[in-house]
């Protein structure tokens, strides 16, 4: 406990007397908590995972952690929704890499592009114009981390899941997007936060793709900022209007791949989750992907089987048409928590009466018994 109380006096520059105090009350931001890792790590030889890292807040968090890692493993087996990790001895073998601007240097350095192939023979493909039409096609795939608090209109929303419904032609069930077998096994689940989407009240939905309908599953329910990771993902969640969930019934898949399976819904989820990131800009949708959240304390909410395993999950929301070819950026690293107040206040002061009004309302009657 000394050596870790020790490490976080000496990155935040101050004596941390309550060791359960939360360390972002007491000024620290997420650059502090990687410092306070890299430090860590060079005391004990490891260290958290960065979502791990970020959601340790106080000294006696990390020193649980800590007393935890010593501890024996009791099984190897993955959890119901880690099943996609499955057998990861060699990704486990790679420390990752936590500072922001060594991530970004990473990012920067194109890793998956191979460069030790030499001057083996290769053959020039013929490269299409660069036209205004070829440059918003790939302006049209982005990432948006910052959303309008503005209500997205039902018709829109509507419009906007309809490329995961499934349609008849000529006798033949078709989808927009391709699936193992045919068996279609990942399902989607919402959840929908008050008045951000006209005509749908708060709750949680299982989306119905042959009658194109949200199935309500539990009404009235707020889903905790916390279930994402603190900084990185929180920020966006704030501001988002829907979570979706992918989420793969292994019923459904099991007797045609058995253990294979897992592999092809989580392709499946993939490629649903892109039809949906390609389209949604042309109803001033903006979507982003979550690589991490912890699903179990949202699970009952969704009235989910035991086969059952979240796959992916992603966040969005109305985005300003004229800002749709323009994606955000994150960068909430180091960002205090009274900036980025100021900004949801100055996203709050630009929605037109109505809207604040009819946000106002939906809130009002959540809170109502």
């Amino acid at each position: 406990m000394e050596k870790v109380t020790r490490i976080v006096w000496e990155v935040l520059q101050i004596e941390v007397a309550d060791l359960e105090a939360n360390l972002l009350n007491l000024g620290a931001n997420s650059l502090d908590m990687v410092r306070i890792g890299n430090q860590l790590e060079k005391e004990f030889k490891s260290r958290p995972r960065i979502d791990e890292l970020f959601r340790l807040q106080s000294v006696q968090a990390l020193v649980d952690y800590y007393d935890r890692s010593q501890e024996p493993s009791s099984s190897d087996s993955p959890t119901n929704d880690d099943a996609l990790l499955g057998n990861h001895s060699l990704l486990s073998s790679y420390t990752v890499i936590l500072d922001p601007l060594e991530r970004e240097k990473f990012k920067k350095s194109r890793p998956g592009v191979r460069r030790d192939l030499g001057e083996a023979s290769s053959i020039v493909l013929t490269q299409p114009l660069l036209t205004e039409e070829l440059r918003q096609k790939y302006l049209a795939r982005s990432s948006y981390r910052k959303f309008s608090l503005k209500p997205i209109p039902f018709e829109k929303f509507s419009l906007f899941l309809s490329d995961l419904s499934q349609i008849e032609i000529e006798g033949q069930s078709k989808f927009l997007y391709g699936s193992p077998g045919g068996l279609n096994p990942t399902q989607v689940y919402l959840h929908v936060k008050p008045g951000r989407i006209a005509d749908v009240p708060v709750g949680t939905y299982y989306y119905h793709p042959e009658t194109h309908q949200l199935v309500l599953l539990t009404s009235n329910v707020d889903i905790d900022r916390n279930i994402h990771i603190p900084f990185i993902n929180t920020p966006m969640f704030d501001e988002c209007a829907f979570s979706i969930f992918f989420v793969a019934d292994l019923d459904a898949v099991g007797p045609s791949y058995g253990e294979r399976g897992i592999h092809f819904v989580t392709l499946e989820a993939g490629i649903m989750a892109h039809q949906l990131e390609l389209s949604g800009p042309q109803y001033d949708i903006g979507l982003c992907q979550v690589g991490s959240i912890t699903f179990d304390g949202i699970r009952p909410w969704f009235k989910l089987k035991d086969t059952h395993i979240l796959i992916h999950s992603t966040l969005g929301g109305y985005i300003d048409p004229s800002r749709s070819s323009k994606p955000d950026v994150a960068n909430t690293s180091g960002q205090s928590l009274e900036k980025m107040a100021t900004e949801l206040l100055q996203r709050i002061e630009s929605l037109s009466p109505d809207d604040t009004q009819a946000l106002l309302d939906a809130y009002r009657a959540k809170e109502q018994p």
